[in-house]
C-alpha cells in the first residue's frame, strides 16, 4: 500500500527553504562576508532551518560557523548570548564590550567567520550590545553576521542602522504550491486535491505544523486521507503555542492566559487588570510581542485562545475567568457577557452572581445554554428555596433534549412547580413517588394516570377539596367531567380556576384542566382563551413542556370543533415545544392518535395507515387515544369487525376507571357502527341508545348531536335521529363540529338529506365547500 516515504532533517531543511530569492539572498551575504543578513519568520515559520541552510552555505565556502541560540528564560541573563559566541571561538569570557568586539575580529581575520544568533527577539541587553559593535565594523574583517527574527525587536532597528551592508528577508508562510512540492517529495503518489485543501486550510502555511503533520502520518500504513488532517494539525499548533507559553517568564504567561480568558470582551490594558499587573506591564507585553503572541495589542489570528488555555491548569482558569468577570460585573457589561465568563469560574459567592446567570438565562432561546447557565448557578451558595427554584427552572429547560437529566433535577426539587413539570411530561409514576408523604398530593390527581390501574398507588390519600384552591377546583370540575354529571357544577369549578390571570398563578396545570373540562363541555372559546394564555405564560416562564401540553390540548379543542387545520398547527408546535422521543412514552400514543386522525379526516388514508403501521406499542391508559384513532381507520377501510374490537377495548379501559362521560370520547357509537356493519344489530342498538343517555344526562349539545347522528346511521328510526342531531346542533357552541360530523359519516344514510338540514343553519357556500368532497365521495361509492 502506498504511503508517506518520510525523510531526514536535511532533506527537510532543503526542501523547505527551496526558494531561488532566499537562497540568493543568501549567496550574496556569503560572497560578501562582511555584512548584516537579518532573516525573519514568524513562530514555527522555519526561521532555525532558514538559518541552518545560511550556516551550511557559508560552510561549504571555508568560512567558520559559530551560533548562539537565545531564550526568554535567558534575556535577563547578562551577556548569555555573547557568552556563547566567545565560547564557540574558544574563548575566555571578558566583561569589557570592546574587548569582546576585538577578540571576535580577530577570529574572524584568522579565518571567514559567520556568527548566527536564533531568535535574537529574546536577546539580553549585554548581548545585544555587542551585536550591534560588531555590525557597525563587519567592514574591518571578514565578519558575516547572521540574526533570526520571530516577533518585533529594537534589535532589529539597530542591526539595521548600525550595518553598513544589510541583506534582509522575511520568510513566507508556505502557500499551496510549497505544500504541495513538500508532499510531492515525501509521497511516492500524488494525494488528492481535496487533501492539498485541508493540509493548507488547517495548518495556514505554518511549517512546523504541516511537518508534524506529514510526520505524524508518515508513520500511518495507508494513504493519507482529508480528514485526518484537522486533528494532527490542532496538535501541531498546541505544540507551537504550548512551547512559546512555556517560554515565558511567570508574568507574561499570567497575561498571555488573562487575554485568553477576556480576549472577547476586554483589550491588553483591561486583561492585565485582571493579571493583577495594573498599568506597570510594559515588560511583560514586549515579552508576548517577542514570543509572536501579541500582534497589534491582541492574539494573533494563528494563536486560538483555547491553545493558549490548553497550557493553563483548571484552578488557574477558573481563578483568571472570577476575576474578569468581577471587573465586567464593575464595569456594568451586559448580563451575558458576565455571565460566559462566569461559566468557568469557581463559586464566588456574591450576591450579583445568581442575579447575572439568572438575567442571561433568561434572556436565551438556547436550552442548552440555559442549562450551562442554570447548572452554574447551582454551583453558588443559596438559600433551600432559592436552590429549589433554581433546580426547577433548570430541570425545565433540560428535559426538552435530555428528559431524564431534566427530571433527576426536578425530582432533587421536591416542590409543587416540580411535580407539576413531570405530570405535564406523564411521568406520572414519578410524580407519584414525587408527592407521597408530601402535602403535594393534590396534584397528583390532576394527571389522567392518578390511581387507577396501578396497585402501587392505592396508598395515595382520596381528594378531600379545599375550597378556593385552584388545584382543587380544577380536579372537581374534572372528575365531573369524567363521570358525566352536574355539568352546571363542573362549569362553575372551571370557571373559578380561570377567573384570575396565569401571570399570578404558581402552577399552570389547573389552568390546562380548567379549559380542557370547558372544551369537553362544548365551551370551546373560554378553552381556547384560557389555553392561549397559559401558552404564552408557560414561555414567558421557560417551561416547554407545560407550553406543549397545553398546545396538544388547545389542538385537541380545535379538533373537536372541526378546525382541522389549526389542530394540526398545534400538534406541530406542541411537538416543537418537546421532540416526540422526549415525551414520556405513556403520553405517546396522545400525539400519535391524534395525528392519525387528522390525516383520516384530512381524506389522506395512506398516511393514517403508515402512521398506525409505525407506531410504537402503546402501553397505559393513553393508549386508548391510540385504540381509538385505529378503530376510525378501520371504519374507513372497511374492516369492520377489527374496528368493533378496537372501540370495545377503548369502552373496557375507559369503564375500569369510571369515565362514562362520551364527551370523552364516542366509543359506543362509532362502536355501534362497526357493529351494525357486522351484522350485530342489537349489541349496536344498545351500545348508541346508552350513549345517547349519558350525552343527554352530560348535557352538552355537540356530545349530543352526534350521538343521534350515528344512530341515524345505524338504521334506527333515522329520521327521528336526524331531527335530534339537527335540533341538538342548533344549541351547540360549534356549527362547524356538526358539520365535521356529517362529513366523518362513514355509512352514507341520506348523507342528502343531513347536509339540507345543515344548510339551514349555517351560511350556504361555507358548507358546500366543506361538504362537497363528503358528498362526492359517497356519489362516487353509491
Amino acid at each position: 500500500m502506498t504511503r508517506l516515504a518520510w525523510h531526514d532533517q536535511a532533506s527537510w531543511a532543503g526542501l523547505l527553504v527551496e526558494r531561488d530569492q532566499y537562497r540568493r539572498v543568501v549567496d550574496r551575504a556569503v560572497a560578501d562576508m562582511s555584512s548584516v543578513l537579518l532573516v525573519h519568520a514568524p513562530p514555527g515559520g522555519g526561521l532555525t532551518t532558514a538559518l541552518e541552510l545560511a550556516a551550511s552555505t557559508a560552510r561549504s565556502r571555508g568560512a567558520r560557523v559559530v551560533w548562539a541560540r537565545c531564550s526568554p528564560d535567558e534575556r535577563t541573563v547578562p551577556s548569555g548570548a555573547a557568552s556563547q559566541v566567545l565560547s564557540a571561538l574558544s574563548m575566555s569570557f571578558v566583561d569589557d564590550r570592546q574587548r569582546r568586539c576585538r577578540a571576535v575580529l580577530e577570529a574572524a581575520r584568522e579565518r571567514p567567520l559567520v556568527v548566527v544568533v536564533d531568535d535574537v527577539q529574546w536577546i539580553d541587553p549585554d548581548s545585544a550590545s555587542l551585536l550591534v559593535a560588531l555590525a557597525m565594523r563587519t567592514s574591518h574583517a571578514p565578519l558575516l553576521l547572521v540574526a533570526g527574527c520571530s516577533a518585533a525587536h529594537p534589535i532589529v532597528a539597530a542591526l539595521r542602522d548600525a550595518a553598513a551592508r544589510l541583506n534582509e528577508y522575511v520568510l513566507p508562510l508556505l502557500g499551496r504550491d510549497g505544500i504541495t512540492r513538500l508532499l510531492a517529495a515525501a509521497c511516492p503518489a500524488p494525494v488528492s486535491e481535496k487533501f492539498v485543501d485541508v493540509l493548507v486550510d488547517e495548518t495556514r502555511g505554518s511549517p512546523a505544523v504541516v511537518r508534524r503533520v506529514l510526520v505524524a502520518l508518515a508513520a500511518r500504513s495507508a494513504m493519507p486521507r482529508p480528514q485526518d488532517v484537522p486533528e494532527l494539525a490542532l496538535g501541531g499548533w498546541q505544540d507551537l503555542v504550548t512551547r512559546a507559553v512555556d517560554a515565558l517568564p511567570r508574568p507574561a504567561q499570567r497575561l498571555v492566559r488573562t487575554m485568553a480568558v477576556c480576549h472577547e470582551v476586554f483589550g491588553l490594558r483591561d486583561s492585565a487588570v485582571v493579571a493583577g499587573l495594573g498599568s506597570a506591564y510594559a515588560d511583560e507585553a514586549d515579552a508576548l510581542t517577542a514570543a509572536g503572541l501579541l500582534v497589534g495589542g491582541s492574539l494573533p489570528c494563528c494563536v486560538a485562545a483555547s491553545l493558549v488555555l490548553g497550557t493553563t491548569s483548571w484552578e488557574e482558569r477558573a481563578e483568571l475567568h472570577a476575576a474578569a468577570a468581577s471587573l465586567a460585573h464593575r464595569t456594568a457589561l451586559p448580563d451575558d457577557v458576565i455571565a460566559n465568563l462566569l461559566l468557568g469560574a469557581g463559586p464566588i459567592g456574591e450576591p450579583w452572581v445568581l442575579e447575572v446567570l439568572r438575567n442571561a438565562a433568561r434572556g436565551t432561546d438556547d436550552d442548552r445554554a440555559r442549562v450551562r447557565l442554570l447548572t452554574r448557578a447551582l454551583a453558588e451558595p443559596t438559600a433551600s428555596e432559592e436552590r429549589a427554584a433554581l433546580l426547577v427552572d433548570c430541570g425545565a429547560a433540560e428535559v426538552r433534549h435530555a428528559p431524564d437529566a431534566g427530571e433527576r433535577k426536578l425530582v432533587a426539587a421536591g416542590t409543587a412547580a416540580a411535580v407539576e413539570l413531570v405530570l405535564a411530561r406523564g411521568n406520572t409514576e414519578l410524580a407519584y413517588r414525587m408527592v407521597a408523604d408530601r402535602d403535594l398530593a393534590a396534584l397528583y390527581w390532576l394527571s389522567d394516570d392518578a390511581p387507577h390501574e396501578a396497585p402501587e398507588l392505592a396508598g395515595l390519600a382520596p381528594l378531600v377539596p379545599r375550597v378556593g384552591d385552584p388545584a382543587d377546583a380544577a380536579i372537581t370540575a374534572w372528575q365531573l367531567v369524567t363521570a358525566g354529571r352536574d355539568i352546571g357544577r363542573a362549569r362553575k369549578l372551571a370557571r373559578a380556576v380561570l377567573a384570575g390571570s396565569p401571570q399570578r398563578e404558581p402552577l399552570l396545570l389547573p389552568w390546562v384542566h380548567a379549559a380542557r373540562s370547558l372544551s369537553l363541555m362544548g365551551d370551546f372559546g373560554e378553552s381556547t382563551a384560557a389555553l392561549d394564555a397559559v401558552i404564552i405564560e408557560a414561555g414567558r416562564r421557560g417551561l416547554p413542556v407545560l407550553s406543549g401540553w397545553a398546545l396538544l390540548m388547545r389542538a385537541k379543542g380545535f379538533w373537536r370543533q372541526g378546525m382541522l387545520a389549526d389542530a394540526a398547527h398545534d400538534l406541530d408546535r406542541a411537538t416543537r415545544e418537546l421532540p416526540p422521543e422526549h415525551w414520556h412514552p405513556t403520553v405517546r400514543p396522545v400525539f400519535t392518535g391524534l395525528r392519525l386522525v387528522l390525516e383520516l379526516e384530512a381524506g389522506r388514508h395512506d398516511e393514517a395507515e403508515r402512521i398506525s403501521a409505525t407506531a410504537e406499542p402503546a402501553g397505559g391508559f393513553q393508549g386508548v387515544h391510540l385504540d381509538f384513532a385505529r378503530g376510525l381507520l378501520n371504519l374507513v377501510t372497511g374492516d369492520f369487525t377489527r374496528a368493533a374490537t378496537l372501540f370495545e377495548e377503548c369502552g373496557r379501559v375507559m369503564l375500569a376507571r369510571r369515565w362514562r362521560n362520551p364527551a370523552l370520547m364516542s366509543w359506543r357509537s362509532f362502536g355501534a357502527v362497526a357493529l351494525h356493519r357486522c351484522g350485530r344489530t342489537e349489541d349496536a342498538l344498545r351500545l348508541v341508545r346508552e350513549e345517547i343517555r349519558l350525552a343527554e344526562a352530560w348535557g352538552d349539545a355537540g356530545t349530543l348531536g352526534g350521538a343521534h347522528l350515528r344512530a341515524a346511521m345505524i338504521g334506527e328510526r333515522p329520521a327521528h335521529h336526524r331531527e335530534r342531531a339537527v335540533k341538538a346542533s342548533r344549541t351547540a357552541r360549534s356549527t362547524l363540529r356538526f358539520t365535521r360530523m356529517v362529513q366523518q359519516a362513514t355509512v352514507p344514510l341520506d348523507a342528502g338529506g343531513l347536509v339540507a338540514d345543515v344548510r339551514a343553519l349555517t351560511e350556504p357556500r361555507w358548507v358546500d365547500a366543506l361538504t362537497r368532497p363528503r358528498m362526492a365521495r359517497d356519489a362516487a361509492g353509491a
